[in-house]
């Protein structure tokens, strides 16, 4: 999505990628791995008929927080942090389908919960 975007339209169940939250999983730290064998850039999935996958976005938090918020929720399978530091914007993407690769661009980290 472009930077200052609203959420994507078109992403079904994007609202509800909070949802599935355990009780207590606050403390569960989940493992991630680089999609993309390694290559950093946007998250991308294929086969689904939406490259960019099914996600909500959080606005001004950080990767630290980004983790912590894939972590608590059980629909999230991976995460994709969009951070320029020029116009001070933190992005994070919490994605309800697993990453299969990325779009090389600079400025994203693309990672798949384990």
């Amino acid at each position: 999505a472009p930077a200052g975007a609203a959420p994507a339209a078109g992403q079904a169940g994007a609202a509800q990628a909070g949802a599935g939250q355990a009780a207590g999983s606050a403390s569960r730290r989940s493992s991630y791995y680089v999609a993309g064998f390694g290559q950093q850039g946007a998250c991308r999935v294929r086969g689904r008929g939406q490259p960019t996958g099914d996600y909500a976005e959080r606005w001004g938090v950080s990767e630290e927080e980004c983790r912590r918020l894939c972590d608590e929720s059980a629909a999230c399978r991976g995460l994709e942090m969009k951070t320029d530091r020029r116009v001070a914007m933190q992005r994070c993407e919490l994605h309800r389908w697993a990453p299969t690769h990325t779009l090389p661009m600079p400025g994203f980290l693309c990672f798949v919960k384990a």
